[in-house]
């Protein structure tokens, strides 16, 4: 196995762990967020995570397939109505269904990145307003680095106001 999946999937593991240490309700809102303001309760957070996994995944893979020497056109902006709904539908889901379809989605994570040959990494993929990006970019941008992003908005959350820097 590439040594890039093995520590994806560490990663992916370590993740999982803290997102799944935080499934109780969190009062309060996360730091807005640098580039559009947006503010989310953590159900909000929860709805969002559950909601991307699975779309990167299938825009990532599409990508892998059709991939033949050009980068090829994938993803969506912050604007689109898929992700918005998922975030919002999120605030409305019990917890325990958050929980559930999380360990669903990181399962099928990891058995995404383990199937990634090396040929896989050569890819690139043609993001709307972030252009031409590689494999490497794509699943930290869109899967991995992403789910820690929002296992530390998560965290933040859980300390409150009165416990966040800044």
């Amino acid at each position: 196995m590439d040594q890039r999946v093995i520590e994806y999937l560490e990663r992916v593991d370590a993740v999982g762990t803290r997102l799944l240490a935080l499934a109780y309700p969190l009062p309060g809102l996360s730091t807005a967020d640098p580039d559009s303001g947006e503010r989310w309760e953590a159900l909000q957070v929860w709805g969002h995570i559950n909601e991307f996994v699975p779309y990167w995944i299938e825009q990532i893979g599409g990508v892998v397939d059709s991939y033949q020497g050009e980068p090829v056109l994938f993803g969506r902006t912050k604007a689109d109505e898929g992700r918005l709904a998922g975030i919002e539908s999120g605030r409305t889901m019990d917890l325990d269904v958050h929980r559930h379809w999380l360990e669903v989605h990181l399962s099928d994570l990891r058995t995404f990145l383990s199937a990634l040959g090396e040929g896989a990494f050569g890819s690139q993929g043609l993001h709307a307003r972030l252009g031409p990006l590689t494999m490497e970019q794509m699943i930290e941008d869109y899967l991995v680095g992403h789910l820690e992003e929002h296992a530390e908005q998560l965290e933040n959350i859980s300390l409150g106001p009165s416990s966040k820097s800044g």
